[in-house]
């Protein structure tokens, strides 16, 4: 079984300041006074943890990836057509036509 990921409560825990504080400083918040000393010890429990921003959290709370998903009905791959399941069928046939030639 995996470990689990350190959390920004873990990496608080570690450097003795609060979870958001440690958010404040590894998103470089502005308009936050935060000394030299608070965010060096932040970034050291962090980097000994190895702790890692979690992506789909953090989508998840601003509301967006920043992902555009762009749906095509079929895309040609050279020999290869990739198509809906509904013609599967009759590519199939086709391809082995093909093939048994």
């Amino acid at each position: 079984m995996r470990a689990a990921r350190p959390t920004k409560a873990d990496v608080a825990r570690l450097a003795k300041v609060s979870a958001a504080t440690v958010s404040y400083v590894l998103n470089n918040v502005a308009g936050q006074t935060i000394s030299a000393q608070t965010r060096a010890a932040v970034h050291a429990a962090a980097k000994e943890l190895g702790y890692r921003p979690n992506l789909a959290a953090r989508n998840l709370a601003v509301g967006a990836s920043g992902v555009m998903l762009y749906i095509v009905p079929r895309i040609a791959l050279g020999e290869l057509l990739l198509e809906d399941r509904s013609a599967r069928a009759p590519r199939r046939r086709a391809l082995d036509a093909v093939r048994d030639r």
